[in-house]
C-alpha cells in the first residue's frame, strides 16, 4: 500500500509539472517569445524533470534494501533487479 500511496502522489505530481509547464510555455510560443531551438530545449528538460521524478520512486527501496543486508552482516550487496 505505501508503494501505491507514493505511485499515486508523483502521478499527481508529474501532472501538476507538465500542466504548470504547458500554462507557461504555451503562451510564450504562441506570442512568438521563444525560438524553436529554445521551445525544443524546454520540452526536452521538461520531460527530463518529470521522468526523474518518476524515477523517485524506486530510490528508496534500494537504500531500504541496502541498509537491511548491512544490518544483516553481509559483505555484498545484491543489487535490485529492473
Amino acid at each position: 500500500m505505501r508503494i501505491a500511496r507514493q505511485a499515486r502522489a508523483l502521478i499527481i505530481q508529474n501532472f501538476g509539472l507538465a500542466l504548470a509547464y504547458n500554462l507557461i510555455a504555451v503562451p510564450v510560443a504562441v506570442l512568438g517569445g521563444a525560438s524553436p531551438l529554445v521551445a525544443a530545449i524546454a520540452m526536452s528538460s521538461s520531460s527530463v524533470v518529470v521522468t526523474l521524478n518518476a524515477l523517485r520512486l524506486r530510490l528508496p527501496r534500494v537504500a531500504m534494501r541496502r541498509n537491511r543486508a548491512i544490518r544483516k552482516g553481509a559483505t555484498a550487496v545484491r543489487e535490485v533487479p529492473a
